[in-house]
């Protein structure tokens, strides 16, 4: 036990004295835009739908292609014409050596082309808003845990000022017990509280340890870099009054991406329509070829040249596969609408509920902040009272803990406000907008 007793000391005293690196909200998610996996992986995604959006994935370019080929063969021939010659070789050779340049060109496909690098575009923009979407989820996770350790560092230094108070109530009562002004039962009251507030003290610790260890992995860095983060939760007091639902519409994240959505439907739909015009495109080819033979009629043959022309294609049935497709887009598209809807309705609500829940933990800080007075005046009592001998430890125990209860609703209410105001700034899209 005095074992315990001395680490504990020890820890006490000399762990305020290691230099930890501070780490501000902000310094946290700067590290997170840099080094965080996700959003690393959302990145390349937006690249991705960039490096696509192009004339000529969209159709515009035309295509040029290549070709060419060399063969040879060695045979035996025996030629008889009919004029009465007769031509006979052992081992005569002939080959070819051919290439070609062809080009073609879609000139007109029913606007399709012109939809396609449209709704490749749209693409693009749904990459980035996604990529948004990530980062904001990241930051969420960011400030849950981070604040998580702002209060638990609070409760880690409520809990070694528990100890400091055991521990006077210990050497007290003991010091009682040595001049018999105390029982044996209070002295062993006292070593059981201090015991329990030690092993508190630990426990707290060692969740505060396990806390950095999540940020850590979230910014993407060692789990054991140590560092510190600030005392305080500063709480945006005007926020109410900031926000309304119709700017929530204008900014969410997840109701931008749903009107995305309906718009790559209605290309998608257009592009269907494109089918029911003529196709018009242009080909060239240029070509060279030669040819030769050790017996034959020719004994060799060139020829270069090209050709130019048009193509007209124009379908007029192909079993009603368009009319379905067109059909099948227009569900697709009333399908977007209608999860835009449910989209916006969802958003709503959270947002209602967040907003409630905000100004209910902002109306809680204050009470609790008025508890913690009382509480404290209530433990100074009991000190007096218990250094008066006028009432028991159990009495100054009650007290002890009502105090540090107090204390922690407090930290709670802080930390929840602090999320809902978080959860807030995420549904109105302004999560990001200081970063």
């Amino acid at each position: 036990m005095k074992k315990i007793f001395i680490i504990i000391q020890i820890f006490i005293i000399f762990h305020p004295l290691f230099s930890q690196n501070l780490l501000t909200i902000e310094e946290a998610v700067k590290l997170a835009l840099n080094n965080n996996f996700s959003i690393q992986i959302r990145k390349n995604e937006v690249e991705i739908t960039k490096n696509n959006t192009s004339l000529g994935n969209a159709g515009f370019l035309p295509r040029i292609d290549l070709s060419g080929s060399y063969n040879t063969s060695v045979n035996n021939t025996n030629l008889e014409f009919f004029d009465g010659r007769v031509t006979e070789r052992t081992g005569a050779r002939s080959g070819s050596l051919n290439t070609g340049l062809a080009l073609n060109w879609t000139l007109f496909d029913g606007f399709a082309m012109f939809i396609n690098y449209d709704k490749l575009s749209q693409l693009n923009e749904i990459s980035k808003l996604v990529l948004k979407s990530e980062i904001e989820e990241v930051l969420l996770n960011i400030y849950k845990t981070y604040y998580s350790i702002v209060s638990q560092k609070s409760i880690v230094k409520l809990a070694e000022e528990s100890i400091s108070i055991s521990r006077d109530r210990l050497n007290l009562t003991s010091l009682k017990t040595s001049v018999g002004s105390a029982s044996e039962i209070e002295a062993l009251q006292s070593r059981v509280y201090f015991n329990e507030d030690s092993s508190n003290f630990l426990n707290q610790k060692e969740i505060l340890k396990s806390l950095k260890i999540q940020l850590n992995n979230i910014l993407a860095r060692n789990p054991e870099t140590e560092f510190d983060v600030v005392d305080t939760i500063a709480l945006n007091q005007n926020l109410m009054t900031n926000l309304n639902f119709e700017d929530v519409k204008r900014r969410n994240t997840h109701i931008l991406i749903s009107e995305k959505n309906i718009a790559i439907s209605d290309f998608d739909y257009n592009i269907i329509k494109s089918n029911f015009l003529p196709t018009l495109s242009f080909y060239g080819n240029l070509g060279y070829l030669n040819s030769y033979s050790d017996a034959g009629i020719l004994k060799s043959n060139t020829q270069t040249g090209y050709s130019l022309g048009l193509n007209l294609s124009f379908n007029l049935f192909n079993g009603f596969r368009n009319s379905n497709d067109l059909e099948n887009k227009k569900i697709i598209s009333m399908n977007n609408q209608l999860n835009l809807k449910q989209v916006i309705e969802n958003i709503h609500s959270a947002f209602t509920i967040n907003m409630s829940n905000y100004k209910k933990y902002l109306e809680l800080i204050t009470l609790e902040e008025i508890n913690l007075s009382v509480a404290r005046q209530n433990l100074d009592i009991a000190t007096e009272r218990l250094n008066q001998g006028v009432s028991t430890p159990l009495e100054f125990r009650e007290a002890q803990q009502k105090f540090f209860q107090a204390n922690n609703r407090l930290i709670n209410a802080k930390y929840l406000a602090k999320m809902m105001e978080s959860e807030l700034r995420k549904i109105s899209g302004l999560l990001i907008f200081d970063y």
